[in-house]
């Protein structure tokens, strides 16, 4: 029982780094700064390509956590209401983990 809630917690910590990575990897290339003759898109379309792959990144990590809760869940005894809310707390932070990467590139 003790090895498998440690081996579980691993794997959500190996899962939100994961996670982290990929948010903090959009801002790596932006489709405005290539020199490739791309169309140039506008501020609007910018931020909004962000917001959805902000949700849909933290939504799959999110759920990939969902899904390892259920596995252990008979390990661990844990809850339905539990699995729901780790996943909206998980959820909820990988987006502010987000916006905090997001305001640190633009006032960079």
């Amino acid at each position: 029982m003790i090895k498998a809630k440690l081996f579980y917690k691993i794997l959500v910590v190996l899962n939100n780094l994961l996670a982290c990575f990929f948010l903090g990897l959009f801002f790596l290339g932006a489709s405005n700064n290539n020199g490739e003759g791309a169309p140039m898109i506008t501020e609007q379309q910018a931020l909004f390509k962000q917001a959805i792959y902000g949700i849909v990144v933290s939504l799959f990590f999110s759920a990939i956590t969902f899904l390892l809760g259920v596995i252990f869940r008979k390990k661990m005894s844990s809850d339905w209401k539990y699995l729901t809310r780790a996943f909206l707390l998980q959820f909820f932070t990988l987006i502010i983990v987000y916006v905090v990467i997001g305001l640190f590139m633009y006032l960079k």
